[in-house]
């Protein structure tokens, strides 16, 4: 199981990679730390992509908009699919 650093409750982007170093998701929280612990305890819908996560970078930022634009950034840079549910 992957152990970060500890986390800031703040805003920001953070993607996953698998043992390539591959980037397998790309997502955004309000507050980092809370979601962090959400995949810890299995409460996001995200298992799979967990499971086959080897590190997680993490980008905070001052505001929610911000990280919005970030994890944009990053899906359009890769040419990801865009992701579903929350927004």
């Amino acid at each position: 199981m992957i152990d970060p650093e500890p986390l800031p409750h703040l805003p920001g982007c953070y993607l996953f990679k698998d043992a390539l170093c591959e980037v397998i998701y790309v997502g955004k929280a309000r507050d980092l730390e809370t979601l962090w612990e959400s995949y810890i305890f299995g409460l996001c819908g995200v298992g799979e992509v967990y499971r086959r996560t080897f590190s997680v970078v993490v980008t905070s930022t001052p505001e929610e908009r911000r990280g919005w634009l970030a994890e944009v950034r990053e899906i359009v840079g890769r040419r990801f699919p865009a992701r579903g549910g929350e927004g």
